[in-house]
């Protein structure tokens, strides 16, 4: 009698913004014969390429790459249909005789697929109401929103607890369950699992070695982001149609600041001066550095990710090649629980961070012209919905003839 096969064995990859993961899951790939699949919620859509950091032409040659460039913006996934797609992508893989590794940098997805799917009903229309009329009065003011949903019950504070800095839409996601709860509708929430046991998953969350290297690095990823046109593929998507204000990719870090720099150019709200520019370029930095830094504060909670030191492509390969009972014990030790604790950081240091000059005061002239060229292409699409009076407006202050 032939013994079972053992579960074939998936690696995913987590870590902060700018830390490595992509390159570093690359490497492995080519190295033990894998596929990516991504775990990012915004390179999933086709045309949101330079805001999503997606990966180029040549790196998509080097690995199979899964679940990018699969659907359009202006019909958003949910995690849970993220999910199914990710097992199925995983389970490809595997029957192809490959490496499924899984990476990227949104915390959901990751937990997700590693941890079970909350099984939470489709809110009631009546509870979808009730939560938009109860946030309403909150606007814009997050922290007071947050405070009012997680006043609710235990349960509610504990769900928004996990939730990023204005992720309004959770927000709101939370509170619909909490609301149907209350009413009867609901229960509590139970994980069902998304891989199942015909797979070992092992976990890695790469540890930057220096937080204020690791958040000079995010800035000149933005920088290079918008010299790379984030702006112009910002504005290309809106009047295309392909970006609406009400979609999730619309709010992604990036894309939700370069819209808000756009529109408020076309309104009057920013002029076309340098220092506008430079306003919007340290919201999109600081943006980028909080969502770091909330992801290392989400993986420091989170006992089922290894840390392993960023580029150490030797320790990343050492994870799969351990017994499922030495990785086990490997995650238990007190050095991982060492480890965990260091990810909290320096917080002192973190609060005295400065930022180096946004590259585009060292060649304004470029950055402004780049610049100029996204608003019109913006406020094109702005005039084909009949605001002709902005667009007027707009070419007059910055010099674009009709």
């Amino acid at each position: 009698m032939s013994a079972m096969a053992p579960p074939a064995r998936v690696l995913v990859v987590a870590g902060p913004t700018a830390v490595g993961k992509s390159s570093a899951a690359l490497r492995l790939c080519e190295a033990r014969d894998g596929e990516l699949v991504s775990a990012d919620s915004v390179q999933l859509y086709r045309g949101l390429d330079v805001g999503s950091n997606k990966p180029s032409p040549a790196e998509l040659q080097r690995v199979r790459h899964h679940l990018v460039d699969v659907a359009d913006a202006s019909e958003p996934w949910s995690a849970g249909a993220w999910c199914a797609a990710a097992a199925e992508a995983v389970g490809d893989v595997v029957k192809r005789g490959k490496l499924p590794v899984v990476v990227g940098g949104t915390m959901m997805y990751a937990q997700w697929l590693v941890r079970g799917a909350p099984d939470a009903p489709k809110a009631s229309a009546t509870a979808a109401a009730s939560a938009q009329e109860f946030l309403a009065p909150y606007g814009d003011d997050w922290e007071s929103a947050l405070s009012a949903v997680a006043a609710r019950s235990e349960a509610c504070a504990a769900r928004v607890a996990k939730l990023s800095q204005n992720d309004f839409y959770r927000l709101s996601r939370a509170l619909e369950i909490e609301l149907d709860r209350e009413a009867g509708g609901g229960s509590v929430e139970a994980r069902r699992p998304v891989l199942g046991s015909d797979f070992d998953v092992r976990c890695a969350f790469l540890a930057p070695a220096d937080r204020t290297a690791l958040y000079h690095a995010i800035d000149e990823r933005c920088d290079i982001m918008l010299a790379r046109g984030l702006l112009e593929e910002t504005a290309n998507l809106r009047a295309a149609g392909r970006l609406p204000s009400s979609s999730t990719a619309a709010r992604a870090i990036g894309y939700r600041q370069a819209l808000d720099y756009l529109e408020a150019r076309v309104s009057g709200e920013a002029d076309a001066s340098l220092e506008s520019y430079v306003a919007f370029c340290r919201q999109f930095r600081t943006a980028s550095r909080n969502y770091a830094a909330e992801q290392l504060k989400w993986y420091r909670r989170d006992a089922t990710f290894a840390i392993v030191p960023a580029g150490d492509d030797a320790a990343l390969a050492t994870l799969l090649d351990l017994d499922r009972g030495a990785y086990d014990a490997f995650l238990s030790s007190d050095a991982q629980a060492a480890a965990r604790n260091d990810l909290a950081g320096d917080p002192k240091a973190m609060k005295t961070f400065a930022s180096r000059p946004c590259a585009a005061e060292a060649d304004p002239e470029a950055a402004l012209a780049r610049a100029a060229a996204a608003v019109a292409r913006f406020a094109e699409a702005e005039f084909v919905s009949g605001d002709d009076v902005r667009l007027a407006e707009l070419r007059r202050r910055d010099g674009v003839g009709d």
